[in-house]
């Protein structure tokens, strides 16, 4: 059975919206009364088909990484055979959400016939790219430094939009117009992978980034996020607590993994001429209670930018506090996606202890009964040890570039 035995008029670029009737010109799979469809787009946008029935969909909004997703159905299921990877996944819930499909899992036995489709949204292609811009001229690095939108902009569209060499460059991918957003932040990149400079300068910067399909144009549209202020004290609070009936379940960390109270900023020597500034907040702290961290700060032309830079690096990396939380995310006062959303920063309330805090992720799941649940991570999700470690050899070695 293929899709041209049916009616195919609304697979077209304004067709992402469209929910299809349960009529005889559909196959079983698109008559299940599904609010949340599941289109299939190829790599030049044509869609190739849209799916009503699956077991399991849930998709990860990341304020400073990208977006990832999980799709669970029969392998019988009709349409199946267009998950194919490369081919890009897209539904459409308080927004437009759109994912290239990375990998595929067939499960086939007496008892199991499941197919499970995982990807990212297209930001994750950054993870394929290096700064190769102005890496040949000057001082060989691309050295960037204002507001977090600003910077991030420049170093995406300079390897991944407008790169000199056009084989680099992503397709459909467009940016927004730079409104500023974010907090000042400098940065050096020399081969430096853009899924890091990403993400690093959206942490530090405090803003975040999000895509969107366009389907009229046929471009899928990466913006920022700078959250509003949704907290207790604010003038539109929304709050989470027992008392209010809405919340399901909690969980609240707090870690001192890769815990920074000392950073050592190098200025622009060289080797043995390298100078380091020693950077605390407060007291200097001694003995076992002493976290160093290295900062590189060849960009930096003062000891006041290099105390800036080690300040930005501390705060980042103190101690952690996560609450993931789910909610109740339409049957309460406050409602996902109308009261708040992604990047909003909001207040839970948990034994006389009030958290305001940002909210860094939102996993929205849906199930073949269509049932719609939320789950917040509000804070910066934990730092792992390898992540960390990960990050810091990575400025060691761009110290030696």
């Amino acid at each position: 059975m293929t899709l041209s035995n049916f009616d195919t008029s609304g697979f077209d670029k304004t067709g992402f919206d469209v929910v299809y009737p349960s009529t005889s010109t559909y196959p079983i799979s698109q008559t299940t009364q599904n609010p949340y469809p599941v289109k299939v787009v190829d790599s030049s946008c044509n869609y190739l088909a849209i799916v009503f029935s699956y077991q399991y969909l849930g998709w990860t909004r990341r304020l400073y990484e990208p977006d990832g997703f999980t799709l669970e159905l029969n392998t019988k299921t009709t349409y199946s055979d267009k998950f194919v990877l490369g081919n890009y996944l897209g539904f459409k819930d308080n927004k437009r959400f759109i994912g290239y499909i990375e990998d595929i899992n067939y499960v086939q036995d007496k008892l199991t016939n499941k197919l499970t489709i995982t990807g990212r949204d297209p930001t994750g292609l950054f993870a394929n790219r290096i700064a190769l811009h102005n890496t040949t001229t000057g001082t060989g690095y691309d050295d960037q430094s204002g507001n977090a939108e600003t910077v991030i902009s420049h170093y995406i569209n300079k390897n991944c939009i407008d790169a000199s060499d056009n084989s680099r460059n992503l397709s459909n991918l467009v940016l927004l117009t730079d409104e500023g957003r974010g907090n000042e932040v400098s940065y050096s990149a020399r081969f430096d992978y853009i899924s890091d400079i990403v993400s690093d300068l959206a942490n530090s910067g405090e803003l975040g980034f999000q895509t969107s399909y366009n389907p009229i144009d046929c471009t899928v549209e990466l913006d920022f996020i700078e959250g509003t202020d949704h907290s207790y004290t604010s003038s539109d609070p929304v709050v989470f607590k027992n008392d209010f009936k809405n919340i399901i379940s909690l969980d609240i960390s707090k870690s001192a993994v890769g815990n920074v109270n000392l950073a050592y900023v190098g200025d622009s020597g060289s080797d043995a001429a390298r100078s380091l500034d020693e950077v605390f907040v407060s007291s200097e702290p001694s003995g076992n209670d002493r976290i160093e961290l290295f900062v590189d700060g060849s960009s930096t032309t003062t000891t006041a930018e290099r105390t800036t830079l080690g300040e930005s690096a501390i705060i980042e990396n103190q101690t952690q506090t996560s609450v993931s939380a789910e909610i109740k995310a339409d049957n309460s006062a406050f409602v996902y996606g109308t009261d708040y959303d992604l990047g909003d920063t909001v207040s839970l309330e948990f034994e006389d202890t009030v958290y305001d805090l940002k909210i860094v992720e939102v996993l929205l799941e849906f199930d073949s009964d269509n049932y719609k649940k939320v789950t917040l991570t509000l804070g910066k999700p934990l730092r792992s040890f390898v992540k960390q470690t990960k990050k810091d050899t990575r400025a060691t070695a761009q110290e030696k570039k």
